[in-house]
């Protein structure tokens, strides 16, 4: 299923311009998919891409490739967790520049490292003010 995915998005990705790599995640990339599932695909852009990045223009012809419903989340502006989750679980098909792509996630690794640590911190707080009743 992936595979008929790449396929079909790879031309699209060549043509359109700051898109650096695409991931399929979610329950596509899960393998939990059913026959009404949507397709979750991660986009990730160059660190500066302008004006020109049409991200509906990409999501109406992704729709139209596939001949199904798709979800796009533009990976510079995700949060650390969704990102986190497309490294864990995304399956990776389209990699037009692998030295940006390997550099965000490793910019992108240390923040959510980061986020837990201060997630944990806020968490421990939370228990001991619930704990003393507070």
């Amino acid at each position: 299923m992936v595979d008929g995915i790449a396929e079909a998005i790879r031309p699209l990705a060549e043509r359109t311009p700051y898109l650096v790599a695409v991931y399929v995640f979610g329950s596509t990339a899960t393998g939990r998919a059913t026959k009404r599932s949507d397709v979750d695909l991660a986009v990730l852009l160059d660190p500066d891409p302008g004006p020109d990045f049409d991200l509906l223009g990409f999501l109406v012809e992704a729709e139209k490739v596939l001949g199904k419903a798709v979800d796009v989340v533009v990976l510079n502006r995700a949060g650390e967790h969704l990102k986190y989750l497309v490294r864990r679980d995304g399956i990776l098909i389209y990699d037009r520049d692998p030295r940006v792509r390997k550099r965000f996630d490793r910019h992108s690794r240390k923040n959510y490292e980061d986020f837990l640590h201060y997630h944990r911190r806020y968490v421990k707080k939370m228990q001991e003010r619930l704990g003393h009743g507070g």
